[in-house]
Order: structure tokens, then sequence, then C-alpha cells
């Protein structure tokens, strides 16, 4: 069995590794933080919790990989952490849920996470340290670019292109032939027609551009 660390702790973090357990051949022995994150902690759900510097000097590259668990309360933060997370030199996993629904063709990098219920349409490019929560439908010849989060039954139509660090809320529409800009923020229940701007806020059907936040990023309380 495949040994894993997972490079983040919190609620997402807990609910990865229960599909990780029934889904995969991977084994969970340890998580990790940013050491100035650690404050003293040891454990997290009943593993080894160490900061990133240390998982570099104690797990060995041929026997262990990483796989990231961070959420979406600040979008820029993901970038950040893949970053650091390429820096150990471990390999970074995908996890692509047993119940999801990929095409043979879809290409993708690493750090992507499908969960179930998802499908993803023929010929497909996925970047790197995406999630795709379940039941989200990708649709063909779409192309996702990295660090983005698309929630649950969101959808995207064909020939799309979703840029990075965007952020798509619950039951978000992209039609076909849209691009939305990087850093694009899509309230839930939003319906895109027409291409997005750059560190736009867009909600409604249609959605409509209502802010921007080029200076702070996408933060999600």
């Amino acid at each position: 069995m495949k040994k894993l660390i997972i490079y983040g702790v919190g609620d997402f973090a807990s609910t990865l590794t229960n599909y990780i357990s029934s889904e995969s051949a991977f084994e969970v022995v340890a998580y990790s933080v940013d050491d100035e994150y650690l404050d003293g902690k040891k454990h997290f759900d009943g593993k080894p919790l160490y900061g990133l510097s240390e998982i570099v000097r104690k797990y060995s590259y041929s026997e262990h990989s990483i796989m990231l668990a961070i959420g979406y309360s600040s979008m820029r933060a993901r970038v950040s952490m893949f970053e650091n997370a390429m820096k150990t030199g471990l390999k970074i996993e995908n996890f692509i849920s047993k119940n999801s629904i990929v095409h043979p063709s879809v290409k993708y990098g690493v750090g992507n996470i499908i969960l179930p219920g998802s499908i993803v349409e023929p010929c497909v490019s996925i970047g790197d340290n995406n999630i795709i929560w379940s039941s989200v439908n990708i649709s063909h010849d779409s192309k996702i670019g990295c660090h983005n989060f698309i929630a649950t039954q969101s959808l995207i139509g064909g020939f799309s292109k979703v840029g990075d660090s965007c952020f798509l809320g619950f039951k978000s529409t992209i039609s076909q032939n849209v691009s939305l800009g990087d850093e694009t923020l899509l309230g839930a229940c939003s319906l895109v027609l027409k291409d997005t701007l750059d560190y736009g806020k867009y909600v409604g059907v249609p959605a409509r551009l209502v802010s921007t936040h080029k200076e702070k990023g996408i933060t999600i309380k």
C-alpha cells in the first residue's frame, strides 16, 4: 500500500482521508502543516502531525508521497501551499474517486481532487491543484486551469475555459464557449453566459459583475 502524507488539517482533510481510506490504495501515515501553524500540536485524526520542514527530513521520497487538502477560505493561499508542497520534492498525488466518471482522454496535472458523482467528459484538460467537488459536470473540450475550487453540482459547458484560482459556488452554470478570467468568483446558482473579467465577483441569473478583488484575492468566510 502506498504511504501518503496529507498536507492540511481541518474538515476537508478529514473528509478527504475518509474517501482515500475507502476508495484508494493509499495509506495515510501523517499530516502536515506549514511550520508556523503547528502551534505545538502533535496529532490530527489519530495520526502524527508535523511541520512541512520535518516531513522532508522524516519521510523518504521513494516510499512516500503527498496530497493537498487545502480548502477555499483563501484562494491565494492554495497557490502558495501548492508551491510549498512542490519544494519538498515529494510526489504530489491526484485523488480521482472511483465513483466519478472521468473519460480516459482527460489530461490533468498534479494535486487534483475529483470527488464522487462528478463527470468529466472527453477531451477535457485540467491543470494542477484543483478541487472538483461531488456531482460536478465538466463538458467536452473544456479547459480548467490551476488552483480552482468547483463546488458541488456545478456545470461547465463544452469548449469553455476556467482560468486560475477561480471559485465556483454551489450549482454554478457556465454556458458553452465561455471563458472565466483568473480569480473569478461565482456566487451560488449563478448562470454565466458571457466571458468574465479577471478578479471579478459575479452573481445572479444571468450572472452580473458586482465587485472586484484584485488586491486581496478571493476569500470565503
